[in-house]
């Protein structure tokens, strides 16, 4: 109830500022790993993260302090629960608005991840989950031209078509596809203008 009532608090920017002080970031993040078999306790620091990360500041302290916790709830919770995953990639949504939070994405496995989940036709099939992931990873790919690299180079395109395939009736989803598509598609270009000068 305590986490519940903290997640719900800091939208409002005074809030924030007390979250950024200290070490209360770190406190909330540790929870992770007192409670690391609580899918519960797991979503409710992953909302309060997301929540704080509509603080530019606050978010790049978010992702540079707690991608490491992240990517480890994932490994053991996130992959058998969808509501988890659809939280996570939410947050990593929001983080990536940010290169230098990608940076730190990039780091962490946080794209190998995401591809790997994308490529779970259990995954695949959600909708919710998958219009994440495609925003998340329209952010990384329109952040940088190396970024976009990685994410072709690790078979990103192939995994975007693939959710659009199972999804042909959903206009969104393909039109969130092919958008990300697009973007990439700019910034190789991009990349290959660069490199040819």
């Amino acid at each position: 109830d305590a986490l519940m009532a903290v997640a719900n608090t800091v939208p409002d920017p005074r809030c924030q500022a007390i979250a950024d002080e200290d070490d209360a970031l770190k406190q909330i993040l540790e929870l992770l790993t007192l409670y690391d078999n609580s899918v519960d306790v797991t979503m409710q620091v992953i909302l309060t993260c997301i929540r704080l990360a509509t603080n530019e500041e606050i978010s790049v302290k978010v992702a540079a302090e707690g991608m490491p916790y992240f990517m480890r709830a994932t490994a053991k919770l996130g992959m058998e629960d969808i509501d988890l995953l659809s939280l996570l990639f939410e947050l990593l949504f929001h983080l990536a608005f940010i290169k230098e939070n990608i940076n730190i994405m990039v780091q962490h496995g946080c794209i190998k991840t995401l591809l790997a989940i994308m490529d779970v036709e259990e995954y695949q099939e959600d909708s919710a989950l998958m219009m994440k992931a495609v925003g998340m990873m329209d952010n990384v790919v329109s952040a940088d031209e190396e970024f976009a690299s990685i994410v072709k180079d690790k078979g990103g395109k192939q995994l975007l078509r693939a959710v659009a395939d199972t999804h042909p009736d959903d206009v969104e989803m393909r039109n969130a596809v092919q958008s990300t598509l697009l973007s990439m598609e700019a910034k190789l270009q991009s990349k290959a203008q660069d490199g040819s000068k």
